[in-house]
């Protein structure tokens, strides 16, 4: 009986609608990656964001081919210790396959003491500063994603990862 009353209530003001409208749109709005940004520039973009108080960076590599309209594909590709993103690019050769496939490539780099060279990643025990530091770098993958997911939607179950060396621990 209460629960009939409320809904008459409802019904019968304009707030019912505006209450209705909402609650539908949240409620689409929660399966879905919200794109705040509509287009991403084809080719290598570097990409910066901070974690754990740590100004972090990644390239971002978007194929010319490249449909924003579907949820996209990512691979993560790690650079060996010492290295960084910009080397990997070069080493992978991934933006070819990526302009044959469609998919994102992410070159995230690690953190180190002397700004973009020397970096690691943290490998357990091993390797250098980011292992010294305790550097969270799968909490800067997660950034990465949480990034990425403003710019375009990502189909969460196509998120590869490989790497060199330390980068591949």
């Amino acid at each position: 009986m209460l629960t009939g009353y409320f809904l008459e209530y409802f019904v019968k003001t304009k707030s019912a609608l505006l209450f209705v409208l909402t609650l539908l749109i949240s409620m689409l709005a929660c399966g879905r990656n919200i794109a705040t940004e509509t287009t991403l520039p084809a080719g290598l973009t570097t990409r910066n964001l901070t974690h754990d108080g740590n100004e972090r960076s990644y390239l971002l590599y978007v194929p010319a081919n490249f449909d924003a309209s579907k949820s996209a594909a990512v691979v993560f590709a790690f650079h060996g210790g010492g290295g960084n993103a910009d080397y990997m690019v070069g080493v992978s050769k991934f933006n070819e396959i990526a302009d044959e496939e469609g998919f994102l490539v992410v070159y995230p780099n690690g953190s180190g003491r002397r700004g973009a060279s020397l970096l690691t990643w943290t490998g357990g025990t091993c390797c250098a500063y980011a292992q010294q530091k305790n550097v969270d770098d799968v909490g800067f993958v997660r950034a990465i994603l949480a990034d990425l997911q403003t710019v375009t939607s990502i189909d969460t179950k196509r998120v590869y990862a490989t790497g060199m060396s330390n980068g591949a621990i």
